[in-house]
């Protein structure tokens, strides 16, 4: 029945520090092996991003793919843009692959501090 899937969380950053003042930033997750937990293909990714000073650089999510666990990443899609200090949860729809990584870019007006799980179901 589908309303019994279960959703996994994987930790994807944890106040993880991404760019500078001055200097862009990129951070990206570890792999995450899709093939046995996206049934549905519902995928969400809760996050937060502070800074250590007022405000933080500009954010931007993408996923990248790969066919393989430990090949070569490639982008497949943006799913979110944050201009500063910001929290919530973010939906989107991956194109259909067995491994990703989530990166994470940080614009050069501050240091960006970055929580973030995903969700998929």
């Amino acid at each position: 029945m589908a309303y019994n899937r279960k959703i996994h969380t994987i930790p994807l950053f944890k106040s993880k520090v991404t760019g500078a003042t001055g200097t862009a930033g990129t951070s990206i997750s570890d792999p995450i092996d899709l093939r046995d937990i996206s049934a549905v293909g519902n995928f969400s990714m809760s996050y937060s991003i502070a800074s250590t000073a007022a405000t933080a650089g500009s954010t931007v999510f993408e996923y990248l793919g790969c066919p393989v666990y430990d090949g070569t990443y490639v982008a497949a899609g943006t799913f979110g843009t944050f201009g500063g200090i910001a929290s919530g949860i973010i939906s989107f729809s991956p194109v259909t692959i067995p491994f990703m990584k989530i990166k994470a870019v940080s614009g050069t007006s501050a240091v960006a501090l970055i929580t973030a799980e995903l969700n998929v179901r």
